[in-house]
């Protein structure tokens, strides 16, 4: 049995790519998935800027280089 991933490519070659997860539920489930997955990741991102006063030496190349 051959590979999946040759076999992929080999049917791409012929043009007829391979149509696994493109369907609506995958694409409900991936989206809900990574919604769910990432929320939880960026809970915490804020865009105030956070300095470490105790590792702080006022040289200024933060500032140099925030956007």
């Amino acid at each position: 049995m051959k590979p999946k991933s040759a076999e992929a490519a080999r049917n791409t070659q012929k043009g007829t790519p391979p149509q696994d997860g493109i369907g609506p539920f995958c694409h409900l489930a991936g989206l809900f998935g990574q919604r769910l997955y990432f929320y939880n990741r960026t809970k915490r991102y804020t865009d105030k800027l956070k300095i470490d006063s105790s590792r702080c030496i006022g040289c200024g190349q933060c500032a140099a280089v925030c956007p």
